[in-house]
């Protein structure tokens, strides 16, 4: 194995996300019993390689690199949600994009966290805060009276 190799094909990641909203709402905010949702771009940059030839000369058969990137509310010790990513889900950098979804919660103020977990290399997955204000349950517009 050479060494310069491995360090070529090792990734470098940055995970990168909007606020989360409410899609199909005229008010995207997030309020009580909401499904939101937070879409979570990955940025893999890497010096030599794909995501389809990571730097495993262990294995017996040929492996590509997946990502599993998990939305979790860290005080309440819940994941919220978690997708795995396939080489053919990258765009042509080779980097990714996902949406998650969760179900909003009473509300309050909470610290969740994403996740980017990838299953060829040891010391590769990053994590990034996410400050999530929920607001209190909108009120249901009057339906008009025939």
């Amino acid at each position: 194995l050479d060494v310069n190799e491995f360090c070529l094909r090792y990734p470098e990641v940055e995970i990168d996300f909007d606020e989360p909203i409410v899609e199909d709402e005229t008010d995207q905010t997030v309020h009580s019993k909401d499904r939101a949702m937070v879409r979570v771009r990955l940025k893999v940059k890497r010096g030599a390689g794909t995501a389809k030839s990571p730097c495993c000369w262990r294995l017996p058969s040929e492996k590509h690199e997946n990502w599993s990137v998990i939305l979790g509310d860290a005080d309440r010790d819940l994941v919220l949600d978690c997708k795995r990513l396939t080489p053919s889900m990258a765009d042509s950098d080779g980097n990714y994009s996902v949406d998650l979804h969760f179900w909003a919660p009473v509300p309050g103020k909470y610290n969740y966290v994403v996740h980017a977990l990838v299953d060829c290399y040891l010391g590769c997955d990053r994590y990034k805060t996410m400050k999530v204000n929920i607001l209190a349950p909108a009120e249901p517009e009057e339906l008009p009276v025939y």
